[in-house]
């Protein structure tokens, strides 16, 4: 039992302990997926309970897709600040907290009929039913890229890494099976955990490109404003 209280490092992630919270679904957001005092109590909790890691519920990654009512979102900037709240209150507790980022699909009888679900192709689901759009590559490069920002966000949000939901036949589960990616999508055809792989790179590149950027910003305005004090104080 001993190992379970010692230090434990995820690549450059170190963990006080290795009890590890896996990602549930709470049901306790507003309706657009904000944060609600009832479930900052439950990661608060979580992280007072001395939780080493923390894993959120799914966050839908665009404004349009919440496979479950309740759901976290992470679909534009409006979520950054209660997240750099939630991501405060954990880290007081010297916890670390990731963001879990969910593409459901047709996982899903949610508000069915009433949005576009996009699928690998035109497959019901085998426990839902659901029938999902089959996707063009503007759509598929579409999602990608909303993983991307997402995860873009929960880095400005100040969470310390993020999960992709790739299991349960979420969006990117099914994207690997044969049977429902009739299509092969090109590029992903026939490449074990393509699409995962392939969102995962489009989020390292993100992140690191914005990265680089705001170093080189931050440099560009220092400069600056020491050249506009030197021009004023000759």
């Amino acid at each position: 039992m001993q190992p379970l209280f010692e230090a434990n490092r995820i690549g450059n992630m170190r963990l006080k302990n290795r009890f590890i919270r896996s990602a549930t679904w709470e049901n306790m957001t507003t309706e657009e997926g904000h944060m609600t005092e009832k479930l900052y109590a439950v990661y608060e909790n979580l992280a007072k309970g001395e939780v080493g890691l923390i894993i959120t519920g799914y966050a839908n990654i665009v404004a349009e897709e919440q496979p479950n009512p309740g759901m976290m979102g992470i679909y534009n900037d409006s979520f950054i600040d209660e997240y750099k709240k939630l991501t405060a209150l954990v880290h007081d507790y010297d916890a670390k907290i990731v963001m879990q980022l969910a593409y459901g699909g047709t996982k899903t009888t949610h508000n069915v009929g009433q949005r576009v679900i996009y699928a690998p192709s035109e497959v019901p689901e085998i426990g839902t039913q659901t029938l999902g759009k089959a996707m063009t590559i503007d759509e598929i490069d579409y999602i990608i890229n909303g993983f991307a920002q997402a995860a873009l966000r929960a880095k400005r949000a100040g969470f310390d890494g993020v999960e992709i939901h790739g299991a349960h036949s979420y969006l990117t589960n099914l994207a690997e099976f044969s049977t429902h990616n009739l299509f092969g999508w090109r590029w992903i055809a026939n490449q074990p955990l393509g699409w995962s792989i392939l969102v995962g790179y489009t989020i390292i590149f993100t992140c690191i490109y914005i990265q680089v950027n705001q170093v080189y910003y931050d440099h560009y305005e220092k400069q600056s404003t020491h050249k506009n004090a030197k021009n004023k104080n000759p």
